[in-house]
């Protein structure tokens, strides 16, 4: 369900079994703007049915942070305008040549181009991953794209940083709400570490083994320093204000 954040913004909650993010949704006088795809075409029927169900009005638009699977595989569920970050969108037209049955994605986890954490979080989504249906978005930018929405302002920001380096945060300007997706956690596919489904519950711990990149890390800190924001929205995690961010990433 969503919940009313500010005037302006709504979210649905993460939820841990298949690691599916949080998604917001910014409503305008004359457009409403969707933050994240979603992990499957089933998870963004689920969305879909919430936002009428808190009778808020369909997206006009869609934006996602960045390419990793459960923040993206849902856009070939939507029917409306897609946007993302160049270097996402390069990234889900490669991912779209793929093969997605099982024992391919297990080849990609033994050749350290997939991670086995996501593998097995794709088959609970998904039960047989055969069934993924990639799509890349129909728009795409590289440094800032402004949003008019009528009445709030959506700035989608290419800021980089520790996770991934193609990450997107959505400025919710007039509200002071800052949508990070998960560009401020570590990175989880250069580092190797490991995950066992069977000790789910060392999750956590094996991740604390993965060793921040100190450089992109400054260079994120002081991208952040330049947004003014009291409230912001992780990926996978409660809200947080901004002294909490800044301590988290210190």
């Amino acid at each position: 369900m969503f919940e009313k954040v500010s005037e302006h913004v709504y979210i649905k909650a993460p939820e841990g079994y298949s690691d599916r993010p949080t998604i917001g949704y910014i409503k305008g006088d004359k457009f409403s703007l969707l933050f994240e795809a979603g992990a499957s075409e089933t998870h963004a029927k689920e969305i879909k049915r919430d936002l009428h169900e808190k009778n808020l009005p369909y997206p006009s638009l869609l934006a996602i942070s960045h390419w990793h699977w459960d923040h993206s595989f849902g856009l070939s569920a939507w029917d409306i305008p897609s946007i993302a970050g160049k270097e996402t969108n390069d990234m889900l037209k490669t991912l779209s040549s793929y093969s997605w049955d099982d024992s391919s994605i297990k080849e990609r986890v033994k050749n350290r181009e997939e991670i086995a954490f996501c593998h097995e979080m794709m088959k609970r989504e998904y039960g047989d991953t055969k069934l993924i249906n990639l799509a890349s978005a129909t728009i795409e930018f590289e440094k800032e794209l402004i949003i008019d929405l009528g009445g709030v302002t959506a700035h989608l920001i290419h800021i980089g940083g520790p996770h991934s380096r193609d990450n997107v945060v959505l400025y919710i300007e007039e509200d002071r709400v800052l949508f990070l997706g998960d560009s401020h956690g570590k990175d989880l596919y250069t580092f190797p570490w490991d995950f066992d489904i069977n000790e789910e519950e060392k999750f956590v711990e094996n991740i604390e083994t993965i060793p921040f990149d100190l450089i992109e890390l400054k260079k994120y800190r002081e991208r952040l320093k330049e947004l003014d924001f009291d409230i912001a929205i992780p990926g996978h995690s409660e809200r947080i204000d901004r002294k909490e961010l800044f301590s988290l990433i210190s």
